[in-house]
């Protein structure tokens, strides 16, 4: 059965990497370009042309079926059985959200050591739908991300929900546009976030460095002075 299983994901591996070639890609005007799938940043789907020039196509204007083969593609890291991921987080970053999975926008588990590796500033967002001025705040830091996956900035957000279950804070995800990861709800990430931090009112947001350690309890006030340039000029 280990062996039959460990075949399986190999051949799924090797089926979805083969769809990473220089192919057309349609946008929902119905323009389109030939070029090679790189990775996901949030909300930005990096191509390389054939040319070799570097392409940030924002996902949401791809045409839905290449945005299916995106998803596709970002999910199908698979990791055989007995084996590691060469991606890794420092211990204190680790011990910081916990054991648990991530999920991303789409209630996708993520591992926290692919989701988080090499990203220097983690923003924790805590909020929920039903809070007046988290859902003022939730547009202005969606703006800022995007700009910051734009301009390839290490940064990552992990909402930290306060919502009353799932389905309110997916649907406040979906709602907001929100193309971060979260923690889920009742997770071991969930409650050693909010454990660590005691947050007494929302909207707050925190941002931590890559071994965990507090860059600013003011995130908010960054967000607001800098938008999309916080990283360069408040957390770097």
């Amino acid at each position: 059965m280990k062996k039959t299983g460990l075949i399986l994901a190999l051949s799924f591996l090797t089926a979805a990497l083969s769809f990473a070639e220089m192919r057309t890609w349609t946008s929902v005007s119905g323009s389109t370009i030939e070029a090679e799938y790189q990775r996901r940043n949030g909300s930005i789907v990096v191509l390389q042309s054939a040319e070799g020039k570097t392409i940030r196509f924002p996902y949401l204007k791809l045409s839905p079926d290449d945005r299916a083969l995106v998803d596709s593609l970002d999910s199908s890291v698979i990791v055989a059985e007995g084996e590691k991921s060469d991606a890794s987080i420092d211990a204190g970053l680790n011990k910081l959200i916990g054991s648990s999975k991530l999920f991303n926008a789409k209630g996708k588990k993520v591992d926290t050591a692919e989701g988080l590796s090499g990203k220097k500033a983690i923003g924790l967002y805590f909020s929920a739908h039903w809070c007046g001025p988290c859902r003022a705040f939730t547009p202005e830091l969606v703006k800022a991300y995007k700009k910051m996956q734009s301009n390839d900035d290490p940064v990552e957000i992990i909402f930290v929900s306060s919502d009353r279950s799932e389905k309110d804070m997916y649907k406040y995800m979906d709602e907001a546009d929100m193309p971060w990861l979260t923690a889920g709800l009742k997770t071991d990430a969930w409650n050693n976030l909010r454990n660590a931090f005691r947050v007494s009112g929302i909207p707050t947001f925190i941002v931590v460095d890559d071994k965990g350690e507090i860059i600013t309890t003011n995130g908010r006030g960054d967000i607001g002075r800098h938008g999309g340039e916080a990283y360069k000029k408040a957390w770097n």
